[in-house]
């Protein structure tokens, strides 16, 4: 069948120029940066195989008043449409016990966290770097310390409804490190009643949106408006051509939770499943997928008789899954507020396939995965 690129040229240079700009990814020859963007080349019959951004790209190339994808988000290296460099991310908590399912607006996060809270259940905390883009998100929980830690990596908002005891303290203790609010003291989210009518307990209902957090965060003296860099970069990871096969990936959190990933090799994205379906998000009317998968070790302990804590502040190792290959990775962080950083085995820098992320927090005896 015949071969086209797609529609828009602005797409590939911008592709090539910040392929050619990455940190770590400068070296690269010109015939791999033209094996990345010929590997975005379609079929005629093939526009929804794209991962959502350029899907969105090529169904509106045909619209009158055409928007080119002309800039990237940092959080991805996916392309955007809109400068958002200088948007402060907001990282959200979700809930995600399995009578809470479906998810709301999480298929839109640019990073996603699960991890270990009490009881052998997860949550997640879900990261947008444009959060005025997203449509309905919930339901939302309340925070718990490792979850601030990792929002703290973000400089950005961080947003809740509720504490923990252990977790109101640490919020207290962090001072001016990062914004957080407690939607339970603002009219920024509400009741889903469809969820209240059907059954829902009440706790699995709160929603709010993305233009009401960034109306709410305006209102409250908020300034969206700030320069924060992130130490992640994007390009080829070639490290994954002999890596190990990742076409089917489970993850154990606890003897009762495990999160599925399975590679759909035609789209070159994971599917993401849990409690024995697909993770769903009802917003959107699609079940969760992401291009990279991260799964680290993290010592955890019992902060009381009831709530789990994750050593975050610390290092370990863990596996950096992509493309159908995943290789081993160290990680580390040491600082509340500083991010996660990655290395290869070999400790070089991680340089990241563009995507979204999920990362996976699981007990080191969870960890090898492979």
């Amino acid at each position: 069948m015949k071969r086209k690129f797609l529609p828009t040229i602005s797409l590939m240079l911008c592709f090539a120029v910040f392929l050619c700009m990455m940190t770590g990814c400068s070296r690269h020859s010109d015939e791999e940066e033209s094996s990345w963007l010929a590997s975005w080349e379609l079929e005629d019959d093939e526009d929804e195989d794209l991962p959502p951004e350029l899907r969105k790209h090529s169904e509106s190339s045909n619209d009158d008043h055409h928007e080119s994808l002309d800039y990237i988000n940092p959080l991805t290296g996916l392309p955007c449409k809109d400068n958002i460099d200088n948007k402060l991310p907001v990282a959200i908590m979700i809930n995600n016990i399995a009578e809470a399912q479906p998810l709301l607006g999480v298929s839109e996060a640019d990073v996603i966290y699960e991890g270990l809270v009490e009881g052998g259940i997860t949550r997640l905390l879900a990261v947008y770097k444009d959060i005025s883009s997203v449509g309905t998100v919930g339901t939302i929980r309340s925070a718990r310390p490792p979850f601030i830690d990792l929002a703290y990596s973000y400089n950005g908002i961080f947003i809740h409804c509720g504490t923990s005891k252990q977790a109101e303290e640490k919020l207290k203790q962090a001072g001016s490190m990062t914004k957080t609010f407690d939607l339970g003291n603002y009219d920024w989210a509400w009741r889903d009643n469809d969820r209240l009518n059907s059954g829902y307990d009440v706790e699995h209902t709160l929603v709010s949106d993305g233009q009401s957090l960034a109306t709410g965060l305006k209102n409250a003296g908020v300034d969206m408006d700030s320069c924060v860099r992130y130490p992640q970069q994007f390009g080829i990871c070639s490290s994954l051509e002999n890596g190990y096969d990742a076409e089917s990936v489970n993850v154990t959190f606890s003897n009762y939770k495990s999160t599925c990933f399975e590679y759909d090799s035609k789209k070159k994205i994971y599917n993401v499943s849990q409690y024995g379906e697909d993770m769903m998000d009802s917003t959107y009317h699609t079940n969760v997928k992401v291009e990279n998968i991260i799964v680290i070790g993290v010592k955890n302990y019992m902060i009381d008789d009831e709530h789990v804590g994750l050593e975050l502040l610390s290092s370990g190792t863990g596996y950096y899954i992509s493309g159908g290959k995943a290789i081993k990775i160290n990680w580390s962080k040491l600082t509340e507020e500083s991010p996660i950083y990655y290395t290869t085995e070999e400790g070089r820098e991680l340089i990241m396939n563009p995507g979204r992320q999920y990362v996976c927090c699981v007990p080191p005896e969870y960890e090898n995965i492979f």
